[in-house]
């Protein structure tokens, strides 16, 4: 695939990243919000949506694009939103450590398969870049909650 990405997905790709890292630095100031709310919490469950919004871009790319093999990414598309809600009922730092490595190995699983010739170069980088913000977000919280 040789199609440029459009700005509107790059924009709606970074966008993505204001959460975890408006709630990272809202986590470093240890900032209690409205109904007591704690900041970690809310970068938890949006943490686990946006893994299950990931792991449905692989459940149907492997249903309607040929060359990926159904089982193995479908497998990893039901596991990954498994993960995500698990990730939810563990404690923090758990959950960090969990959602840290599902976000890894989602990267790696899309790196290595039939993916890699489905997604144009720029689309992988960008994905290479949003998920190295997501794990270092991750990683900042693991280290200071």
């Amino acid at each position: 695939m040789s199609e440029r990405i459009t700005e509107f997905v790059r924009w709606y790709g970074y966008g993505g990243l204001i959460p975890f890292v408006g709630l990272t630095a809202l986590t470093a100031a240890s900032v209690t919000l409205p109904f007591s709310l704690q900041p970690v919490d809310l970068f938890l469950y949006w943490s686990a949506i946006i893994l299950s919004f990931m792991a449905a871009i692989i459940w149907g790319l492997a249903l309607f694009v040929s060359g990926i093999k159904e089982k193995p990414a479908l497998t990893v598309a039901v596991a990954l939103t498994i993960l995500g809600w698990v990730a939810l009922l563990l404690p923090t730092t758990v959950s960090l450590l969990l959602l840290i490595a599902a976000f890894a190995g989602l990267w790696r699983f899309e790196q290595t398969h039939a993916f890699k010739q489905v997604y144009s170069c720029e689309y992988r980088r960008l994905r290479s870049q949003l998920t190295a913000v997501v794990i270092l977000c991750h990683l900042i919280i693991l280290v200071i909650a």
